[in-house]
C-alpha cells in the first residue's frame, strides 16, 4: 500500500492569530519568481533597489577625480534607500577627506586619501572606491549615491541578504510556488503565534541566526510557541 504525507496546513503552524479585524494579522504579498516557498517558511521583504551614484545633484565638482560603486556588492548590510552623500571636508594637493552621510544625515565616517592618483574604499552601508584625479578636489565636491526603493516581494530570510531578505518579515500563510514567475501569496505578518517546530528556516542556518530571525519576527508580533 502507498503511504501518503498530509502536508502542512496552516493550523499545524499558526496557533493564534489576531481575530479582533479580519485578516489583521495577514498581509497578501507577491512572492519573488524563483521561489518555492512553503507554509511556514520565514520570509523577508526586498526592502532596497539597485545603487546609482552620480557627482552631487548641487553642482559639477572642481577635482575631477571619482567615486565608482564597488561592483559586486555595493550595498551592504543596514543600507537604507534613499540619498546618500559623500561630500569633501579636507582638501590639499593629491589628497582629501571625504565624509559619508546616510539618508538621515547621519555620518557614517570619514575616508582619507593621499597621493596623485590614489584611492580608498569605503565600506559602511554602502561600499565604493574614490580616487584622486589630476585636478585637485576643493572642499564641497562630492558625490551622490541613490538606493532606490525595493520591491516589497517576499523570499526566504537569507542571512547572507542585504537588500532586506536578510531580516524577517513574517511566514508564509500558504504555500506559493514562484518558481516560474512572480506570484501572489499570503503570510502572517503580525500579532500571531507560530509553532516552533514548524517553522521552515533556510537549511544550514545556525542557532544564532535562528535566534536573530526569530527576535525579529518577536518583534511584530509573532511569537513562538515552543515544542508544539
Amino acid at each position: 500500500m502507498a503511504i501518503l504525507t498530509e502536508l502542512l496546513t496552516p493550523g499545524d503552524v499558526f496557533k493564534f492569530e489576531d481575530g479582533a479585524e479580519a485578516l489583521y494579522s495577514r498581509d497578501n504579498v507577491t512572492v519573488l519568481s524563483g521561489q518555492n516557498l512553503l507554509i511556514g517558511t520565514v520570509v523577508g521583504k526586498i526592502a532596497l533597489g539597485a545603487a546609482t551614484s552620480a557627482v552631487k545633484a548641487s553642482g559639477a565638482n572642481t577635482g575631477n577625480g571619482t567615486l565608482v560603486l564597488d561592483a559586486t556588492t555595493p550595498v551592504l548590510a543596514n543600507a537604507q534607500a534613499g540619498l546618500y552623500q559623500v561630500r569633501i571636508t579636507v582638501a590639499g594637493t593629491n589628497s582629501f577627506t571625504a565624509r559619508v552621510y546616510d539618508p538621515t544625515g547621519d555620518s557614517l565616517g570619514d575616508i582619507s586619501v593621499s597621493g596623485s592618483g590614489a584611492s580608498g574604499t569605503f565600506s559602511d552601508q554602502i561600499k565604493f572606491a574614490i580616487t584622486d584625479g589630476g585636478t585637485d578636489f576643493i572642499v564641497g565636491d562630492g558625490f551622490d549615491v541613490t538606493i532606490a526603493a525595493g520591491s516589497n516581494k517576499v523570499a526566504a530570510v537569507a542571512a547572507a541578504g542585504t537588500n532586506g531578505t536578510q531580516v524577517a518579515a513574517g511566514i508564509m500563510f500558504s504555500s506559493t510556488d514562484a518558481t516560474l514567475g512572480d506570484a501572489r501569496g499570503v503570510m502572517v505578518a503580525r500579532d500571531a503565534i507560530y509553532a516552533d517546530v514548524k517553522a521552515i528556516w533556510p537549511v544550514g542556518a545556525s542557532a544564532a541566526q535562528k535566534a536573530i530571525w526569530a527576535a525579529q519576527l518577536a518583534s511584530v508580533g509573532i511569537i513562538p510557541r515552543v515544542g508544539v
